[in-house]
């Protein structure tokens, strides 16, 4: 669990580091409107990554936690990757 939780914060250290370069960007008056864009779309892209990693993680913990049968991993699996890809 600690590698998952690694891999969890190094991905939200990524995001800030994309929001802040965009923000950076703006408050320099530098924005190339374009390559911000396109840095908005990575960080959006991250930050939903991020998230259905971090539901997937928690949903398998709780099944772990209550016992659940071990075939169930897959199924939650597909349950969170289905949801995401809303």
């Amino acid at each position: 669990m600690k590698a998952t939780t690694e891999k969890l914060i190094h991905r939200l250290n990524r995001i800030e580091g994309q929001i802040d370069a965009v923000r950076r960007a703006i408050e320099h008056g530098d924005a190339d409107c374009l390559e911000q864009i396109h840095q908005i779309k990575a960080a959006r892209s991250a930050l939903k990554s991020f998230a259905e990693a971090y539901v997937e993680e928690y949903a398998l913990a709780c099944a772990k936690e209550s016992h659940a049968s071990p075939r169930l991993a897959p199924k939650l699996r597909e349950v969170v990757s289905a949801a995401f890809a809303l």
